[in-house]
């Protein structure tokens, strides 16, 4: 039988390709492993997001860059059992 964990990882992804989201698994993502944000895709989540703001790519260079800043484990989940 599966774990709790798998179980409700299953029911998240679930909801989420309910809602129209793609699921990618860690493999299927191109980034360098050390990475934690995934550059190109949160500009572009800001571009659409705050497209009626009119953002701008300064701006979300500038979000980025501030993020980057955090140091790697302040910007990560790390679950507990």
């Amino acid at each position: 039988m599966k774990s709790t964990e798998e179980k409700l990882e299953k029911a998240v992804i679930e909801l989420f390709e309910a809602d129209n989201y793609k699921h990618l698994t860690g493999e299927q993502i191109h980034k360098e492993m050390s990475d934690v944000l995934l550059r190109d895709d949160l500009k572009q989540h800001l571009l659409n997001r705050y497209s009626d703001e009119d953002i701008s790519l300064n701006e979300t260079e500038t979000i980025i860059r501030k993020l980057e800043l955090f140091p790697a484990s302040a910007l990560l989940f790390k679950g507990t059992n």
